[in-house]
């Protein structure tokens, strides 16, 4: 039980070790989509880097903010829950990831590219299909739409973790 509780309480570290090893598999997907002219080699190293800090940095300040609160699990925080300043301060990167993805999306060049690119990165790879940037628009919106309302909702249906601390007003 010390292993599965290890595993609970540095989650959003472990998490970032799994999704770092995801983006340096990446790179040979883009370096082959470099190669085929899909796009650039800046375009690549800027996609590599960016994914990099987009799931590292969250992740980082989740795994903060669920040592300063002591939680035992990931879900103490709760899923969009502004019952405390832990709960509150994830709710806010939820939001700010969530935000920074759309906005990238739908204001940014992430929707074009991610219409090049997402194909390689499935598995396996499909190396001739490429997705209209609108098609990524509306998947990612979707995505995120489903994300904050399926998440809220099973949140509120579960019953609460009594292994969760519940800060106390500072004294």
């Amino acid at each position: 039980m010390q292993v599965l509780d290890g595993i609970f309480r540095y989650f959003w570290f472990i998490a970032l070790g799994v999704m770092l090893l995801n983006v340096a598999m990446m790179r040979p997907r883009m370096n082959r989509l470099v190669e085929l002219g899909r796009v650039t080699q800046d375009e690549a190293a800027e996609f590599i880097r960016g994914t990099a800090f987009a799931f590292g940095i969250p992740c980082v300040a989740l795994g903060l903010i669920g040592l300063w609160a002591q939680w035992p699990s990931p879900m103490c925080a709760g899923v969009l829950s502004f019952r405390d300043p832990p709960s509150t301060a994830t709710a806010l990167v939820i939001l700010a990831i969530w935000a920074l993805l759309l906005r990238w999306v739908w204001i940014g060049s992430g929707a074009e590219l991610l219409g090049r690119v997402g194909p390689a990165l499935m598995n396996p790879p499909n190396w001739e299909r490429t997705y209209s940037p609108t098609l990524v628009r509306w998947a990612v919106t979707i995505i995120v739409f489903l994300a904050a309302v399926g998440g809220a909702v099973a949140y509120r249906t579960m019953p609460p973790d009594l292994g969760c601390a519940v800060p106390s007003a500072a004294a």
